[in-house]
């Protein structure tokens, strides 16, 4: 395959069965080792099952006649490099590996050929990438197809590419990994299927999965029969794996079982927010969660635009509830702390552990909120008793109640129905009909008297809560005509 002159490489030993190959190994340090599978005494596989038991560590490259599928996983599975196919493999191409591997022979424990055109495939370099990609698989395995296994990783499930690849290798142990590549959240693995994958196998698959990668989802694509699309297939796998928002453990699951996505009912929010206003929680919970549940199951919604929504809901029902805080502070906090959890959540659990800290909040808070409220109506009540004469706001009576102005204002329009100059009209003109009826005062100095500065506003309050004018009042209290 290679001739003498050919080569750039130093030839340390040739032995003529694997036995004598590990006893020169075991004496001298070699950069590379090429192997046939075929050999007498000891062939190629015993050879690595033996070279891996004595935890040798130059890279083995297998060399073979055999595409069978069996040859090819065990040599993978038993750690050899590589595997090429003496009919697919000339000369000069298994030069530029054999100095690829020895340029990189710093890097052992790497696939690193392979390695390397999956990322360049990755960061989407065009078609010669793709094409040597596929030439590399196709070299080693042939008339099969493979599926890519994107997974969303959090930092406590995250592990080296080495211990990646050998655990997948353990749970694809009936198909051959042929690479797996880990990101700063993520990591995608290359399976090469000689046999369609069964749904019971697919569930086996994904249980054992989930046992090694406990805080992880991740997604199946369906049968690759070219790596043409690898890119585009990571990016669709990519944004399949939101769709586990929508699924309890295992959290693993293929492309196939994504429905098409459908209309669905819009989340009845005003009906909500009438809930949470009126301080009906278990009312408002079982709308939303209603929602949750029908959308769980249908999987109706693009994952995004659910986690929208609900951020919406989170948001608007917050800030409805904020108002009646004194220290609004509680509520700031908890809503950035479930907004949090939102934008990580990847799981049915979570999203419904999400609803329920939030009713959960809002229900520690309300006996409190009862107390409160009760005393600062009370205490307002009292301040305008005692400042109506003067050109008081709300403004002023929060400041002199020590009281945050929103929460004072929402306190006094939810525990009463009126609002604070409401409250502070109708006392205002029930003074003004009694200085009406009972004193000489011209309609001027009864607006001063009981804190309008302007006459022309004092009279159309009056005409709207009592329905007539000042001077018509008067003068149906000397006739003494019934008001």
């Amino acid at each position: 395959m290679i001739s003498r002159e050919q080569s750039s490489f130093v030839i340390g030993f040739e032995a003529s069965n694997g036995q004598e190959a590990l006893g020169a190994l075991e004496k001298e340090t070699f950069d590379l080792v090429l192997c046939d599978v075929v050999m007498p005494v000891m062939d190629g596989i015993a050879f690595l099952r033996e070279y891996r038991k004595r935890n040798l560590k130059a890279p083995v490259i297998m060399l073979s006649n055999f595409d069978e599928y069996d040859k090819v996983r065990q040599a993978f599975k038993l750690g050899a490099r590589d595997y090429i196919l003496k009919d697919s493999a000339t000369g000069g191409s298994l030069l530029r590996l054999l100095e690829e591997y020895c340029r990189n022979r710093e890097m052992p424990d790497e696939t690193y050929n392979f390695q390397s055109l999956v990322r360049e495939a990755l960061d989407g370099y065009s078609s010669p990438p793709f094409s040597a990609l596929s030439q590399y698989v196709q070299s080693r395995v042939s008339g099969s197809s493979f599926r890519l296994l994107y997974l969303d990783m959090p930092q406590k499930d995250l592990s080296g590419e080495k211990d990646l690849f050998n655990t997948m290798c353990e749970i694809f142990r009936d198909h051959i990994v042929f690479s797996a590549i880990t990101t700063q959240h993520h990591g995608i693995v290359l399976v090469h299927t000689a046999l369609p994958l069964e749904r019971k196998e697919l569930q086996a698959i994904f249980e054992n999965l989930q046992k090694s990668f406990p805080h992880t989802c991740g997604v199946l694509s369906r049968a690759l029969t070219s790596l043409s699309d690898f890119r585009a297939g990571c990016e669709r796998l990519n944004q399949a794996a939101a769709y586990a928002i929508y699924r309890s453990p295992p959290l693993f699951f293929s492309e196939e079982e994504i429905p098409p996505s459908h209309p669905c009912e819009p989340f009845p929010k005003e009906r909500f927010l009438s809930l949470v206003k009126e301080q009906d929680l278990a009312g408002a919970r079982e709308t939303l969660m209603s929602f949750w549940e029908q959308t769980a199951a249908g999987q109706a919604m693009e994952p995004a635009a659910f986690k929208r929504q609900l951020e919406d809901v989170l948001f608007q029902t917050i800030q409805e509830l904020k108002p009646f805080f004194q220290e609004s502070m509680a509520m700031t906090r908890l809503q950035i702390k479930l907004l949090k959890e939102l934008d990580y959540a990847y799981s049915r659990e979570q999203i419904t552990g999400i609803v329920e800290s939030l009713f959960e909040g809002v229900r520690r808070q309300l006996p409190f909120l009862s107390q409160k409220q009760g005393t600062a109506v009370r205490d307002v009540m009292r301040y305008i008793a005692d400042h109506y004469r003067e050109p008081v706001t709300l403004q002023d009576a929060a400041a002199a109640l020590h009281l945050n102005y929103t929460y004072l204002s929402s306190c006094v329009t939810q525990n009463t129905g009126k609002s604070f100059i409401e409250h502070l009209n109708a006392v205002r003109i029930k003074e003004a009909k009694r200085l009406l009826k009972e004193t000489e005062m011209t309609v001027g100095e009864i607006s001063d008297a009981i804190g309008y500065r302007d006459q022309g506003y004092f009279g159309k309050v009056f005409k709207r809560l009592a329905g007539t004018t000042p001077l018509h009042y008067r003068n149906a209290c000397q006739r003494g005509d019934e008001l």
